[in-house]
């Protein structure tokens, strides 16, 4: 649908994707990227905003004109390595861009952009220039450009010096609204946060984008998957172990795939996948849950400690185990949706977004030998 959707020349409208961490949302832009690349008329440009190491505008501005150079570099006439021109001093780059084949002001913006970390001023609204260098490329070359944005919202954190907020997503709007060769499609892992961006009614995005949500995966692909490569018997009992753990999220169900590959056997029952995943929690959930916790303030911690450890889901409980008002409480949930880290089931209902990071902060504690009193 996207590949069919983003190569209608007659269709002026991009993608929103949304569903937890792990889900595919990254894979699936990718593989749309590797499809559109097969196209004449059409450059895609993928670029997470999760690449970013210093997180501010000029990086972003940086890094991103490189990756629009990357995917244009052939159709330009661009011979250097774009990952040296990010390197060279300005007066180095200037040299090289003037020798392209492009109106003044479109060389001007490259050279600008891609030394942009070697000047005095870097404001929020020079982010312009970058998205209005898609569309200059796009015209220049007769071409559509795919802007892929993964993890969009994050962009609300860049720094200028101080974290820039919602008024980046209003700009980006306002430029993107002008645009007729440029499609942006977008990725966000929280539903708080794609809420400000597209999903509510007062986002700048609103009715902007085709709204998608990336879900697990049923149980009959997940069974589907994890015997595509073995030729052994996996029971119907391991399964359904499989698929509790995982919640049909891909990543965990290939890495638990890929494990099962590595030990050949004649069969698979579900105490197999139990050591699995034991072996999972021990190895893989400390690279892949620690920054996620550490991210997290302290009263935070406490709130999704004692939710994974008690298997409570109501922020009246929580209240009540450590003696403070609800309004206490609420807010450091509320904060903990906007990460991505909880979600809302219903009226005063909630849960872990992500099933696995609850049991790792379980097995964690138990580990540490933290007793049940200490949420009491």
């Amino acid at each position: 649908e996207m590949v069919k959707t983003l190569s209608d020349q007659k269709l002026l409208m991009g993608f929103a994707l949304y569903g937890p961490r792990r889900i595919g949302k990254s894979s699936l832009l990718l593989e749309v990227r590797r499809r559109l690349r097969e196209r004449k008329d059409i450059v895609p440009v993928y670029f997470s905003l999760w690449e970013l190491d210093q997180g501010t505008i000029a990086e972003f501005n940086k890094e991103l004109t490189a990756r629009i150079l990357r995917e244009y570099k052939h159709r330009l006439g661009l011979k250097q390595r774009v990952d040296d021109l990010l390197e060279y001093p300005r007066r180095a780059v200037h040299g090289i861009i003037t020798q392209l084949k492009l109106k003044a002001e479109i060389r001007e913006d490259i050279e600008l952009l891609l030394t942009y970390d070697q000047e005095p001023k870097q404001d929020p609204g020079s982010i312009k220039r970058v998205f209005q260098l898609a569309e200059e490329l796009a015209i220049e070359t007769n071409t559509r450009c795919v802007l892929m944005l993964d993890e969009f919202p994050d962009i609300t954190e860049l720094k200028y010096p101080k974290k820039v907020g919602e008024r980046i997503i209003k700009l980006i709007r306002t430029i993107h609204g002008r645009q007729k060769h440029t499609l942006l499609c977008i990725s966000g892992s929280s539903k708080a946060t794609m809420n400000m961006v597209a999903l509510s009614p007062t986002s700048p995005f609103y009715r902007q984008f085709l709204i998608r949500e990336v879900k697990p995966l049923q149980k009959k692909y997940v069974r589907e998957i994890i015997t595509k490569n073995i030729d052994w018997n996996v029971t119907d009992k391991a399964i359904d172990k499989i698929y509790e753990f995982t919640g049909g999220i891909p990543y965990y169900v290939q890495f638990i795939g890929r494990q099962l590959y590595m030990h050949d056997r004649k069969k698979t029952d579900e105490h197999d996948i139990e050591n699995i995943i034991e072996e999972f929690l021990e190895e893989e959930g400390n690279i892949l849950f620690k920054r996620d916790y550490e991210v997290l303030s302290a009263k935070e911690k406490m709130i999704v400690e004692a939710m994974a450890i008690k298997d409570i889901n109501k922020p009246s409980q929580i209240a009540r185990m450590q003696r403070e008002p609800i309004t206490n409480v609420y807010p450091f949930v509320e904060k903990l949706m906007e990460k991505g880290v909880l979600e809302r089931k219903t009226k005063g209902i909630y849960c872990f977004v992500d099933p696995i990071f609850k049991r790792w902060l379980k097995r964690k504690n138990i580990d540490k030998g933290v007793k049940n009193e200490k949420y009491t």
